[in-house]
């Protein structure tokens, strides 16, 4: 197994039975890493490790998703970007001839709400990244040390910049780290159409908060959606498409009723 994501489950566990769960999950990983070698994931998460909060073992899992699942044709889209370290390592491994769309209000994250539980409002209350707030030119900076040709930066909230958006092509990755409830569904609600059958969606907060784990069951629930959550362990959530009908939008200002 990659050393980056080796702590993942040996790391604290001291339990046997819970070692020996864990173990499945280890064999699962260690079958999703065949497709990239050790040294390359290293490589690109050295490369870009000041540009991502992503915990290295989380970026050595989001590459080996993508290195390990055939990714059909179109573009690129990460919602949530900070400073674009991520969408750079998916454009390295990914290649030049798509397009890389990077969402971000580079003003941190809009204010936690009820639906995405106390934990979430805690942190951001309690944080010290600066509610997730950065400069917009790391993004474009990063983005050129990449081996992206074809970059465009979307500033704004998502309610903003995804109103009226068209990718040039369908979108074979989305990958979602909105955080919370509202904005994860209007990124469901936006860009899930234009995902093809087959194509990525890969879910950064889904283990984290629960507005984002909330909002993906809602929009699956709402357009009676047999797509799978598949996990890589706790770390990450993501589903293949299965296939392309009608959809409708949820509310993106749902409360959690007790």
């Amino acid at each position: 197994m990659n050393p980056l994501l080796r702590s993942v489950f040996w790391g604290a566990v001291k339990i046997p039975a819970m070692r020996k769960l864990l173990s499945v999950s280890a064999m699962k990983i260690n079958d999703a890493m065949q497709a990239l070698s050790d040294q390359e994931i290293t490589a690109i998460y050295e490369r870009y490790k000041e540009f991502t909060r992503i915990p290295a073992q989380g970026y050595a899992i989001n590459l080996s998703v993508l290195g390990n699942i055939p990714v059909v044709n179109g573009c690129v889209v990460e919602c949530g970007t900070w400073r674009g370290g991520m969408s750079a390592g998916m454009a390295d491994l990914l290649g030049a001839e798509r397009t890389y769309y990077l969402f971000d209000s580079f003003e941190g994250l809009p204010d936690a709400k009820g639906i995405d539980g106390e934990s979430a409002i805690s942190w951001q209350s309690d944080n010290n990244v600066d509610n997730c707030r950065t400069e917009e030119q790391y993004a474009h900076d990063v983005m050129e040390l990449s081996s992206a040709v074809r970059v465009h930066i979307m500033k704004g909230w998502f309610n903003s910049t995804l109103s009226g958006f068209e990718p040039d092509a369908p979108i074979a990755v989305l990958r979602l780290d909105a955080d919370w409830y509202s904005s994860t569904a209007e990124c469901l609600n936006y860009l899930y159409p234009f995902v093809p059958k087959g194509g990525l969606i890969l879910i950064d907060d889904y283990f984290a908060w629960d507005g984002c784990s909330r909002a993906v069951h809602d929009y699956l629930s709402a357009n009676s959606l047999a797509d799978r959550i598949r996990t890589v362990g706790s770390s990450l959530a993501y589903i293949v498409k299965s296939d392309m009908r009608a959809v409708q939008s949820i509310s993106t200002e749902k409360e959690l009723v007790s």
